[in-house]
């Protein structure tokens, strides 16, 4: 509520609690108060966070902080500051500390008021620390805290060894020259203690070598065990002062036995030497020595200082003489001298800290991402401090420092942890004074304490003190605290005797144990028979456990440690308030009583009752409080307290505030800092593209990058500060010491600005940030990178190994100067130079083997810290073997004199293995500055062979475009066949030089397969017609013949743009050809993958003999001996185990290709045979031989598909291939390697035996199933290649040719082709020609002479050639709207003296393109679909005026020739009928002189899609805007009663009943529907045939039959026009718009039976000849109104019609008929009286009427063959 308040205010309210699971449930709590009141709140950092990604999770912390109200622990709030104040980052954004309301605020201010928060900075020179960690954790591992009897001190037991090894060690000194071990021996077989035969027997076990027998240490143990089991502490004694009789060095030695645990003099040395010594004697001849704390660690340190080495006095070249030594970084020198002793205190202290007390091993934080499987999941484990005394909270965040975190991890086997030093902190208290300067700091609490405690907070926080009292009396029964002797045992015993008696009595038990480790065991000993499992909750880790959100019932008990004690609630059903309440079981004695009253107080809460009861272990009690009872000890505790609040304000926090004004001065030191960079130089480089790094970092520079030197002086302040700690500790004077600190750090700043530094870390982070930039571009410029990295090499020689590998790698890819030679000498010191890391590594593990384990629990079989040694040490050896591999391919590349190319890969290449162990090492050694390792490579070659195909083919297709340009297109064919041929040579030139490589043979091949085609389709007469053509053009060029000029320039054009076109075409087609194999390919592997592995998995692992060879193999590598120790949980080495894995590898990848079959030669063959019979085939069609050749053809390609199929059935892993081929030949091949019989042991039967034997089977079965399925998949992919993707590639590269025109382009040339064999052909003389020859021939005439038909180049050259033109000739030219020349073409006349008519083709657009969208016009490209384009001819004068051509219909050529050569204008028609008749004439009387041409024309006509490109036409538009004139006006002047504005609209936008040729009322329905603006017909409507189209076609099919002659003259001589409708297309009748149902409605339909009898009736009446009856019975036909009438009185049913009314559909119908029969009247099939007659028909309802002639007529011939039809289906 006084959040809300404060909030409603505009205060922002930070609420801190003690932890992250109270926070969110305190917010989920009351944020349904805040949403009444508008208020926004959420969590610190927000629960959502952890799901996602790093990228987002800055701005959600942002979010967060911009709530009114915030809920979060004063960690959190702590860290986010020091991101925000100390990082530069954003975290908190705008937030000022302006309210906090702390709950809990004793807890805060008093229990965890000297709590600082700090962020770890990673410092990754401290990484050779670990060597010295584990050093100290080897020596300091064996010893064991002791008790002293007499004086309670604890001391330390060193490792217990043998008795005669310990005196030796301890008392007579190892390198002692008068007493050995041995001596010891014989001395106590003198005094009688054991006989001497043991001690001979000893002897000749320590004498017997390795080769005598396997377990000659056994051997040893043994003896030397049996002669210590008969000396206990008494004999040791004696022994012991014989010792010291005998060697008299002044040692004292006191001797100690053990009592109750407990270290107990034995016997007092009375001498008084030197050097006093403590002895622990223990039973069967064991002993260690007694030592103090301060002494262990003096011993161990002065020990370890004469270890090391530090770097300076070493070389790499020398490693040898660093063997034995641990050599450091010499720059940590004074750090290492300084933290030793540290350390070795650490290292005692982890040895007393228990899990499940002072900490637990949970799961990391970056396990939360999850994404890793079970086997994996204990590499996530980790240390986690756990706040055992107050709230038992596991701190995750939380990392102990100076080695204590290391060494817990090495206790445990756990991966080791890097160490951090510690550059930034902020305490509670300067936390919660931030808030004085706002609206204060306020808080509650329970158990806030006594007047001292009120006093401390006032005086160090300004705040009062206030009692609330409770709005209900507290019903709370406190029973007598138990206090039990006797030990643990009977302590836990007792605790659940109270317990179960409580909850037998319907109570909910609450006991709060100290630790993790007391609730664990109450567990397990509260689990027994006559309880349920269910009745227990734990609540010991808030991640598991949460007990807030459930009702506990009568008899539940609660197992918690201090988690549950403070600030939790816990809710029980009414019936246990009834029975008493919650009962709440304090286990321990707290330290503190607010600690106490938090724990007392989760019971009798808003007015409930209670009970609270303690029940103690008086051994776990500290000796202050032994004896007493429970008043006395809080009264103790109380006193204990004041001076605890006493002392912390004198010591901790007098240290906190020294610390916290040294970060001030640190901080502010950075900010003067700052100032000697520009914004420029602060730039991030790490967010910076290429293009926009600045100049500064573009060269070296003699300061360090900013970043850089932030870095390093963040460093050297960390190891200030740890070298004054003890000076902080004694509270030395704070202005000395901040005098000190600011010339350590000026002196620091000052190097880092001069470019120098003695930490050669600083110098890799410097070159490490310019390499990124330099592999931003790798062969311009090093950004100064290797400068740097040749300055960290010097800096330390003996670390230089990233230095000089990095130098290598910019060397290589600059590649100036001799490079390769100076790349080989930096890669062979950094070979050298790895060693050292390789011995850091070695090092570790050997110290971490030589830990004492047997007295710590590991934390899982599988020991982290052995798979983090052997991963780094696998790291190492990877990385030397790249370096190795580099120098080999160097050494070859330097002796042929050949360029180097570097392929580089992230450094986490250098391990195949991607668990979180190996990856943090990795990661490890990125930040250290190996960010890259690289291969070397052969740089390939430029292939200069592969540039001359492509210089071949860039020739082919100049000479294409010359013949092309030089025979005016005549000689296309060969023209463009060279340019199509270059194109091909030319990509498979640039393949070539991409690929590095060329194959002439291959070329050859496929080129002499390509002439072998062209010869055998042309032959050399299409060479000489070339070599002729271009002949010709030069001269017409060279002669200046007209439109010679232009024709050569337009042809060269126009060749060049189809050799880009056709470039394009080539290499789009190579693309996908290249994607679609890849797609297919990756497709079947995917398919096939699955179904292979788990059929070879399975028959490998069926395979016994393999199984059997297997097991030996493995066998072979593991020592007998294993057994006999009896290790069960034996594992394979991994380098063994990887070297195994190699070589059963390599032998199945050597078997592998003899199960394969390869037929790709075969396949070539037939493929080049398939090209060349196909090609012969095209060539001789429709000639003798070509069946056969067709049926070779069919062999081959059946030959192909058979090979294919055969080789896919070969790929497929059959039970057969696998157990007769494979296992055999495998098998075979590993009797080379070791094998070993294990019939007589059990090796076989060990658990990781059978794991690696399966891992072998999964690795063999998944490389053959891989080979199979490579294979497999490369042949099905081959199949479908040839039966898909070359119909795809045709596809695509047809869609190409449209987008790019080349289907334009193609046109062009053949239309200049075709022009130039026509002139040719004209040339010949005449030919004879047989009698059906002469009569084709004829007929053709009669076809093309038809005055529908359009002109062609044919017509104008009997035109010219005629005396009709009085000798002229014919310049046609052709333009754009705009007026640009597009084509010229000329006809020569008889006379050259007699002038030429110039006619020009204005081409237009005919539908406009401005409205159409983007994607519809480029679909519409694809498709290859152009514009309908119109045109008019005007005829042009001398003087350049253009006069146009008064044209008709399609006739508009000879219209123009006619308004040209007529003197007498008036009647142009006319003149162009018989301009067109004379040609006609002409080519009929000089039949043989034109044959050839009419041949020419005519095989173009039959084989060309469009032939309508030869055809020199104009005028349709006319016709078009006539057409939709005509229906315009006689629509209006229709009556439209009845109709509704909707169909009446629809009438008139779909011009329903317009009339018109077919591809006039299609184009006219094209623009209409694209002036639209919803650019879509409302309506389907499609042009209806009336008559239909197939009336014409099989009208002329019959006339053309030869018994049908006579009807054809018939025709042709009573109907001329009639007959002039007769084409095989049909399209030269009249069509009308109609609905769609309509037309589907009409008798004329597609194939209905009864539309076919319907066709046949109009037949017969067109060959009659009778017009008038054709016009009205195909009115009739079309009608769906009549036709329905038809149907019903024919007996059939009739049709749905549409969903437009009958007055409409009669309408429209009614202006088509107009329409029609004017129509029909102007084509002449009508004349004037006829047409008269039937537009009186139809005026007077006849077309409806069932009484007239026609309409019956087609009745009866519809029943009768609809009846005949149905008796034959009948019988």
């Amino acid at each position: 509520m006084f959040a809300t308040i404060q909030a409603t205010r505009g205060i922002k309210v930070d609420i801190v609690t003690s932890s992250p699971l109270l926070a969110s449930r305190d917010q989920d709590k009351w944020r349904k108060l805040y949403d009444v009141f508008g208020i926004t709140s959420s969590t610190v950092p927000p629960t959502q966070i952890d799901s996602c990604s790093f990228k987002d999770h800055d701005k959600l912390l942002e979010d967060a902080y911009s709530q009114q109200v915030i809920y979060g622990t004063v960690g959190t709030f702590a860290a986010d500051t020091l991101r925000q104040e100390f990082e530069k980052k954003t975290t908190r954004g705008p937030r000022r500390f302006e309210c906090v309301v702390v709950d809990e605020v004793d807890y805060m201010t008093l229990d965890s008021g000297v709590q600082v928060t700090f962020l770890s900075h990673q410092a990754g020179s401290l990484r050779h620390m670990e060597q010295v960690l584990a050093s100290i954790w080897a020596m300091m591992s064996s010893c064991k805290p002791i008790e002293m009897f007499e004086t309670g001190e604890i001391r330390w037991g060193t490792r217990i060894q043998h008795f005669h090894k310990a005196v030796m060690q301890a008392v007579v000194g190892p390198e002692s020259e008068d007493v050995s071990a041995d001596d010891i021996l014989i001395l106590g077989a003198q005094l009688g203690f054991y006989p001497q035969e043991d001690v001979d027997e000893l002897n000749k076990a320590d004498g017997q070598t390795q080769t005598e027998t396997d377990g000659f240490k056994d051997a040893r143990w043994k003896a030397t065990e049996k002669i210590m089991a008969n000396i206990g502490p008494e004999k040791q004694c004696e022994l012991l002062r014989q010792v010291q009789k005998k060697i008299e060095n002044g040692v004292s030695v006191n001797c100690y036995s053990l009592m109750n645990n407990k270290a107990k003099l034995y016997s007092k040395d009375s001498s008084h030497g030197d050097l006093h010594v403590s002895l622990l004697l223990l039973e069967n001849g064991c002993t260690c020595e007694i030592m103090s704390e301060e002494s262990l660690i003096q011993g161990a340190v002065d020990k370890l200082k004469s270890k090391i080495k530090y770097s300076d006095e070493c070389s790499v070249k020398s490693l040898d003489e660093c063997k034995g030594f641990i050599v450091i970084p010499s720059f940590l020198k004074t750090y290492i001298e300084n933290q030793l002793p540290v350390f070795a205190e650490n290292a005692l202290k982890a040895i007393r800290m228990t899990q499940g007390r002072e900490y637990m091993i949970e799961k990391a934080p970056e396990a939360d991402a999850g994404g890793f499987s079970d086997a994996d999941s204990h590499q996530y484990d980790a240390i986690i401090p756990v706040d055992f005394e107050a709230s038992g909270v596991l701190e995750k965040n939380k990392r102990w420092g100076d080695g204590l975190q290391q060494f817990l991890e090495m206790k445990h086997q756990l991966a080791i942890s890097q160490l951090s030093n510690v550059t930034n902190y902020m305490s509670n208290v300067h936390f919660f004074k931030r808030y004085l300067n706002g609206k204060g700091i306020f808080g509650v609490s329970g158990t806030l304490g006594g007047q001292a405690e009120k006093v401390f907070l006032e005086r160090h926080y300004q705040t009062a003190s206030y009692v609330i009292p409770a709005h209900r009396c507290k019903k709370l029964v406190e029973l007598p605290a138990v206090q039990v002797s006797g030990g643990n045992m009977q302590w836990i015993q007792m605790i659940c005797e109270t317990a179960q008696r409580a909850a037998d009595r319907g109570q909910v038990v609450l006991i709060i144990c100290e630790d993790v480790k007391t609730a664990d065991e109450l567990k397990t000993n509260m689990h027994v028979p006559e309880r349920q499992a269910n009745e227990i909750t734990m609540y010991t880790i808030s991640e598991k456990h949460n007990i807030e959100k459930q009702n506990f019932s009568r008899g539940n008990i609660i197992i918690a440690t201090n988690l549950g004690g403070r600030g939790t609630d816990i809710h029980v059903q009414q019936d246990v308030n009834e029975s008493g309440g919650l009962f709440v079981l304090l286990t321990y004695f707290p330290r503190s009583h607010r600690v106490e009253r938090q724990v007392f107080g989760r019971t009798a809460r808003k007015g409930n009752p209670g009970m609270v009861q303690m029940v103690l272990n008086q051994g776990h009690l500290a000796p202050a409080y032994q004896g007493h009872s429970i008043e006395t000890m809080r009264q103790l505790r109380e006193e204990y307290e004041l001076r605890h609040l006493d002392s912390m304000e004198k010591h901790e926090l007098c240290e906190i505030d020294m610390k916290e004004t040294l970060f001030s001065s640190f901080c502010q030191f950075l900010c003067n800092f700052d100032k000697n960079y520009t914004v420029e130089e602060r730039s991030d480089l790490s967010k910076m593209k290429l293009k926009d790094v600045p100049e500064y970092f573009k060269i070296h520079q003699n300061k360090f990058d900013y970043q850089t030197a932030l870095d390093a002086l963040k460093e050297s302040w960390a190891l200030w500060l740890i070298l004054h700690e003890k000076d902080i500790s004694r509270h030395d004077d704070i202005s000395q010491l901040r005098e000190d600190l600011t010339k350590h750090l000026k002196k620091t700043g000052d190097f880092l600005l001069q470019g120098t530094s003695y930490n050669f870390y600083d110098y890799i982070k410097q070159a490490a940030s310019r390499t990124d930039l330099h592999c931003m571009n790798k062969t311009k410029c090093d950004f100064g990178a290797k400068t740097y990295w040749q300055r960290a090499a010097e800096c330390d020689h003996f670390y230089s190994a990233v230095a000089l590998y990095n130098q290598a790698y910019i060397t290589l890819n600059l590649r100036k100067g001799d490079y390769i030679a100076e790349a080989k000498e930096l890669l062979e010191e950094a070979q050298s130079a790895v060693d050292v890391y390789l011995s850091e590594s070695t090092n570790t593990m050997m110290f971490c083997n030589l830990s004492v384990t047997s007295g710590f629990v590991p934390h899982h079989t599988n020991s982290n810290l052995q798979i983090q040694m052997q991963a780094r040490m696998n790291i190492f050896k990877s990385w030397k073997g790249y370096i190795k591999s580099a120098l080999t391919t160097l050494t070859q590349l330097d002796g042929i004199k050949a360029d180097a190319e570097v392929e580089d890969s992230s450094v986490y290449h250098l391990s195949k293995d991607k668990d979180l162990i190996t990856t943090n090492e990795l990661m490890m050694l990125y930040e250290n500055g190996l960010s890259t390792v690289f291969e070397v490579k052969k740089k390939p070659e430029f292939c200069y062979d592969a540039l001359v195909c492509f210089v071949l083919g860039a020739l082919q297709v100049a000479a294409g475009v010359l013949v092309c340009a030089l025979s005016c297109g005549g000689a296309s064919q060969f023209g463009l066949g060279l340019i199509c041929e270059g194109v091909s040579d030319m990509i498979q030139g640039i393949k070539g030089m991409i690929q590095g490589g060329f194959d002439w043979a291959e070329w050859a091949i496929s080129k002499a397969i390509s002439i072998g085609l062209s010869l055998i389709s042309g032959g050399f007469s299409r060479l000489k017609k070339a070599a002729s053509a271009v002949r010709s053009g030069t001269k017409g060029l060279i002669a200046g013949a007209k439109t010679s000029a232009y024709t050569v320039k337009q042809c060269f054009l126009k060749a060049g743009k189809y050799a880009v076109q056709e470039l394009g075409k080539q290499g789009c087609i190579s693309a996908l050809s290249y994607t679609a194999e890849k797609a297919f390919n990756t497709f079947f592997q995917n398919v096939l993958r699955k179904v292979f592995e788990e059929k070879v998995l399975s028959l490998i692992k069926a395979n016994r003999n393999l199984d059997e060879v297997l097991t030996s193999f493995i066998c072979s590598g593991i020592p007998k001996n294993i057994l006999e120790n009896g290790s069960s949980e034996f594992r394979i080495h991994k380098e063994c185990e990887e070297e195994m894995l190699q070589s059963v590898d390599l032998i199945t990848r050597e078997v592998i290709p003899d199960l394969m079959m390869n037929c790709t030669m075969v396949l070539k063959a037939l493929d080049g045979l398939s090209a060349v019979c196909g090609a012969v085939t095209q060539h001789i069609k429709s000639k003798k031989g070509s069946d056969r050749i067709e049926s070779i053809l069919m062999g081959l390609e059946a030959a192909k598909y058979a090979t294919a199929f055969v080789q896919i059935w070969n790929s497929v892993p059959t039970e057969k291939v696998i157990n007769n081929t494979f296992v055999p030949k495998l098998l075979q091949r590993m009797e080379k390697l070791p094998q070993e019989s294990n019939d007589q042991d059990e090796r076989h039967s060990l658990s990781d035996v059978k794991r690696f034997k399966d891992k072998l089977i999964n690795m063999i079965a998944e490389s053959v199933s891989n080979s199979y399925v490579e294979a497999c998949s490369r042949h099905m992919t081959s199949i479908m290649s040839k039966m898909c993707i070359s119909q795809i590639n045709h596809a695509v590269g047809g869609a190409v040719s449209n987008i790019l025109g080349r289907a334009d382009t193609q046109s062009f040339f053949n239309s200049q082709e075709y022009k130039y064999n026509m002139k040719k052909v004209l040339q010949r003389p005449r030919e004879s020609l047989s009698e059906s020859d002469k009569k084709d021939l004829e007929c053709y005439i009669e076809d093309i002479s038809d005055v529908n038909r359009p002109a062609t180049a044919l017509d104008i050259h009997v035109l010219t050639q005629s005396d009709a033109l009085e000798g002229k000739g014919i310049k046609l030219v052709m333009v754009d709207k705009d007026g640009k020349k597009l084509s010229e073409d000329y006809f020569p006349g008889k006379e050259d003296s007699a002038g030429d008519i110039v006619l020009q083709l204005k081409k237009e657009s005919e539908n406009p393109t401005q409205g159409r969208g983007f994607f519809s016009k480029i679909i519409k490209r694809i498709r290859g679909e152009q514009s309908p384009c119109t045109g008019h001819f005007e005829i042009l004068r001398p003087d350049g005026t253009a006069i146009p051509v008064n044209s008709e219909d399609q006739n508009c050529l000879y219209h123009a020739v006619a308004q040209a050569t007529c003197k007498n204008p008036g009647d142009v028609g006319k003149e162009a009928r018989i301009l067109r008749e004379q040609v006609r004439n002409n080519l009929q009387q000089n039949l043989p002189k034109y044959a050839g041409a009419l041949k020419l024309q005519k095989g173009y006509e039959e084989t060309c899609n469009s032939p309508e490109r030869y055809y020199i036409c104009g005028g349709n538009q006319k016709a078009r805007k006539k057409a939709v004139d005509d229906f315009n006006s006689i629509l209006g002047d229709m009556s439209k009663e009845g109709l509704s504005p909707e169909e009446l609209r629809d009438i008139e936008e779909q011009h329903l009943g317009l009339v018109g040729a077919h591809a006039d009322v299609y184009r006219i329905r094209r623009q209409t529907s694209k002036q639209r603006e919803c650019g879509e017909n409302r309506l389907a409507v499609e042009a209806d045939h009336v008559p239909p189209r197939c009336v014409f076609q099989n009208a002329l099919k019959r006339l053309q039959d030869p018994e049908n002659v006579k009807l054809r003259e018939d025709l042709k001589n009573k109907s001329p026009n009639v007959f002039a409708l007769l084409d095989k297309n049909g399209d030269r009748g009249l069509c009308r718009e109609v609905l769609k149902p309509h037309h589907e409605a009409g008798l004329t339909w597609r194939n209905r039976k009864e539309s076919r009898i319907i066709s046949e009736k109009l037949e017969e009446t067109l060959i009659s000849g009778d017009g008038e009856k054709l016009v009205k019975m195909s009115l009739l036909a079309a009608n769906p109104v009549t036709s329905n009438s038809l149907r019903e009185d024919a007996g059939i049913p009739s049709l749905n019609i549409s969903n437009m009314s009958r007055d409409a559909t009669q309408l429209y119908h009614n202006v088509g008929d107009k329409l029609l029969v004017e129509g029909y009247y102007k084509k002449g099939v009508l004349n004037e009286e006829e047409k008269n007659s039937i537009m009186g028909w139809l005026k007077g309802g006849n077309l409806y009427s069932k009484n007239t002639s026609e309409y019956q007529e087609m009745c009866r011939e519809l029943r009768a063959k609809i009846q005949k039809d149905n008796n034959n289906s009948g019988k």
